[in-house]
């Protein structure tokens, strides 16, 4: 607990940053728990190898046997709280679960792809990271740097290639979708109109200004509470989306300003 204080007190981004995202992957294998024979075994949620391969041209890898499925798992949570702990091998444990993830993802594209890409990132950021103050700065820039171009890309690609200009009432639909929650189905019939083309073009000018809105001093506190906002919404609006919105968040510490330890 002393230990625990005085890094709080040192606000040392980094320390937040990996044990944040030790957490973040270990709620994620705790709700995947009853369903991890599904997610890692040859029978569940993955597309045959031959009709992947006709679709994309790319080959999948075979999934775990089922008398791998548990020990396998177990593995990764302990590595979880390793990192959540911190005090022992952190890089070595963030580098093996980042070659765990991509396995699996290379496992089943479909089912690991967005979700597992966020966090592959960040474990290698903390498996690259030394507590040298000018390598603490290059990964927090480069954390910053991925954070914006993420933001900025989606909301490029919804501006151009999606309905989010030309349509107001995109937003709505998409809530309106499979995955909405009882809170989303309750807004849906009680927000006008105007309020979810409003909030559509809000997310809009968020993501593609962001590299502004972060970029510059001033306004970062408001980007930071932008940003946040922006998440929770999809996490409380989206079934099952919570889960992934965790890996963004802890993309934030970043803006800690950090400290040699």
């Amino acid at each position: 607990m002393k230990n625990f204080l005085e890094n709080f007190n040192n606000i040392n981004w980094f320390f937040w940053f990996y044990r944040g995202t030790g957490l973040a992957l270990l709620i994620h294998g705790i709700a995947w728990l009853p369903t991890r024979s599904f997610w890692l075994g040859q029978q569940g949620f993955h597309p045959s190898a031959s009709a992947w391969s006709a679709a994309t041209g790319a080959s999948l890898l075979s999934p775990l046997p089922p008398v791998l499925i548990d020990f396998t798992y177990a593995l990764f949570l302990v590595g979880c709280l390793n990192l959540v702990h911190g005090r022992y091998f952190k890089r070595i444990t963030a580098m093996v679960l980042a070659l765990g993830l991509t396995l699996a993802t290379l496992t089943s594209p479909s089912a690991f792809g967005g979700v597992n890409g966020i966090f592959v990132f960040s474990l290698l950021v903390v498996a690259t990271t030394s507590d040298n103050r000018t390598r603490l700065q290059i990964s927090r820039y480069a954390v910053i740097a991925t954070l914006i171009a993420i933001y900025t890309l989606s909301g490029w690609r919804k501006a151009v290639w999606g309905t989010w200009l030309t349509d107001p009432n995109t937003l709505y639909a998409v809530t309106n979708g499979l995955f909405r929650t009882g809170l989303a189905a309750w807004s849906l019939q009680t927000l006008p109109a105007f309020v979810w083309t409003a909030l559509q073009y809000a997310v809009l000018t968020f993501q593609l200004a962001s590299p502004l809105l972060f970029g510059f001093q001033q306004t970062r506190i408001l980007a930071i509470g932008l940003g946040l906002g922006f998440h929770l919404s999809i996490a409380l609006y989206f079934e099952g989306l919570w889960l992934f919105n965790l890996g963004f968040l802890s993309l934030y510490f970043a803006f800690l300003e950090p400290k040699s330890r």
